[in-house]
């Protein structure tokens, strides 16, 4: 967090700031630098509004791309990881997907529940926790 501001100009306000907006040494305005700076330690409105899926229950034979496949049907899917085996290969049987906010409720309403191709298991799909808020609470 910037401990002192010589002047607070609005994320908004500012934009991106080409190098002609120079000072005479050459170097960026000071507003850029704090607009930038303010940005990274508070996140976009995009970093906010996305959230993360645990998907359990996943066959073997699953893949990064057969699961984008199931949850692009619900929106854009900015980043995908499935666990897979070391040796093997083969999917470890869950793994994440990240979407927006409200993306991603509608892929866990339509998805949590339904049977996966070939198996009598039924797809999991529940909003990832922190590590933080998982495990038993010390006394």
């Amino acid at each position: 967090m910037i401990k002192r501001l010589l002047f607070a100009v609005p994320v908004d306000i500012l934009g991106d700031i080409s190098s002609s907006h120079t000072q005479n040494s050459g170097t960026p305005l000071a507003g850029f630098f704090i607009s930038r700076s303010l940005r990274q330690a508070h996140g976009s409105n995009e970093d906010r509004n996305m959230k993360k899926l645990f998907i359990g229950n996943l066959p073997q034979d699953a893949t990064e791309d057969s699961v984008r496949a199931m949850f692009s049907a619900y929106g854009t899917v900015r980043s995908i990881s499935v666990a897979s085996d070391i040796f093997s290969g083969r999917c470890k049987g869950f793994g994440f997907v990240e979407m927006e906010g409200h993306e991603a409720r509608a892929a866990q309403t339509a998805l949590d529940g339904n049977l996966v191709a070939d198996s009598d298991r039924s797809l999991r799909v529940r909003f990832d926790d922190p590590k933080a808020s998982r495990g038993r609470k010390r006394r």
